[in-house]
């Protein structure tokens, strides 16, 4: 249910550099949300986690390989920073991008777990999150 989620289109939707980085993460993060962020899913990944079922250490796994590592190497293209296997995505990198697919996963997490209020425009708070991750990326230059 998890793993399946992740399949080898929403990288390629990531990495197709014929369009723009900002629109690919705005669909990106559309389909992904289509994907994942619906109130079954998101309770049965938190329940799952809280019962230590290694399932959620599995796809975390998975969404840092297949999505985040692409997503810093395309910043790293779109920011005009050193990009190659002699300059390995760092730590501090990866965390960065975790912050911003975290936070938007929280949007999720208050909706469908704690029933929260959250904004109906879903694209808008996407579409803000990246201009700001990009805008950080830019302001702290290489890693």
């Amino acid at each position: 249910m998890f793993l399946k989620r992740v399949d080898a289109r929403l990288t390629a939707l990531i990495t197709d550099r014929s369009r723009p980085l900002e629109d690919r993460l705005l669909d990106f993060y559309r389909r992904y949300a289509d994907a994942t962020y619906s109130y079954e899913w998101i309770r049965i990944y938190m329940f799952s986690a809280l019962m230590g079922n290694d399932i959620n250490r599995r796809y975390i796994s998975l969404v840092e390989r297949k999505i985040l590592k692409p997503l810093c190497a395309e910043i790293r293209h779109h920011c005009r920073l050193p990009l190659g296997p002699e300059v390995p995505i760092s730590e501090a990198e990866l965390e960065h991008v975790w912050v911003m697919h975290g936070g938007l996963f929280y949007y999720a997490v208050r909706k469908y777990v704690y029933h929260s209020r959250v904004a109906a425009d879903f694209d808008a708070i996407v579409r803000r999150a990246v201009k700001a991750m990009l805008a950080g990326v830019t302001a702290l230059g290489a890693p």
